[in-house]
């Protein structure tokens, strides 16, 4: 299964590049107001925060309020935001027909590191969604952050996600440097099967391993019910590289080939994104 890799930014993002701010965010009050500047301002790492919709009325979804909700945001291109609208207090994202991750969403938040971290959100896939072969989900990631295709071995990043599979499976997808193949590791796990228009909450736990010991822990949780749990994970092995330091926005289908490309344009609504560093 490839995904196109965050780190490093490809030429395309390199060129359109970077949105990179940080704004003061007040949760379920006001948005403050956001100024372009020619450059990014001194990054503020994001720390505990709860982000819902409810304020907002059916429209787009700019670029700004992402980053004024989020705290900041990285790699990401206009396009790919231009996806994103509000519709009935939740946030749609609309991926393209017959893309892959160029049809759907894809950056990075750049949090405060933390050992211990759990991010949660809820998600819907539209009643007519188009399953395919599958596609991935927004998670989170340490250190470099590997991902598609990216070896992990050197134990200097790691990468955890679900994926949605035919027929709506749910599985955990993690890059970490004893997974057995060059892609992410499922671990023979699955989750829950999603039913198209209905809303599920995915929760991940995530407590880093000390050094290079076996004792780091993860634990996803479906809709309140821990579905997935590992105690005995390495996220990583060199110091420096274990700590939570990434939201990682990963939602598109994909894989690649053609068997993973939807035929038509699908949808999926999000709400009440929660992250609480330990």
């Amino acid at each position: 299964m490839l995904t196109r890799p965050v780190f490093p930014p490809s030429p395309r993002r390199s060129s359109i590049r970077v949105l990179l701010a940080t704004l003061g965010f007040a949760v379920g009050g006001a948005p403050s107001a956001f100024a372009a500047t020619d450059t990014a301002p001194e990054l503020v790492l994001l720390g505990d925060r709860r982000v819902n919709f409810n304020r907002y009325s059916d429209g787009n979804y700019t670029m700004a309020s992402l980053v004024r909700d989020f705290g900041n945001l990285s790699e990401v291109a206009p396009e790919e935001t231009a996806r994103h609208v509000i519709e009935k207090q939740a946030l749609k994202l609309t991926l393209k027909a017959g893309a892959l991750t160029e049809g759907g969403f894809i950056g990075v938040t750049k949090l405060k590191p933390s050992d211990e971290c759990t991010f949660e959100f809820r998600v819907r896939f539209a009643p007519d969604f188009e399953w395919t072969k599958g596609g991935k989900l927004h998670g989170l990631s340490g250190g470099k952050g590997y991902a598609g295709g990216q070896s992990a071995a050197d134990g200097k990043g790691w990468t955890v996600r679900v994926m949605w599979g035919a027929k709506g499976r749910l599985y955990p997808y993690v890059y970490h440097p004893d997974m057995p193949g060059k892609y992410g590791d499922t671990f023979g796990s699955t989750l829950a099967y999603a039913k198209p228009g209905q809303w599920y909450s995915i929760k991940y736990y995530i407590k880093v391993n000390t050094g290079e010991q076996r004792d780091g822990v993860l634990r996803i949780d479906i809709d309140g019910k821990t579905a997935f749990e590992k105690t005995d994970l390495r996220f990583a092995t060199v110091d420096g590289y274990h700590a939570v330091d990434q939201l990682r926005w990963s939602c598109f289908f994909g894989g690649s080939g053609d068997d993973w490309r939807p035929t038509r344009d699908n949808v999926i609504h999000f709400d009440d994104f929660r992250l609480k560093l330990h």
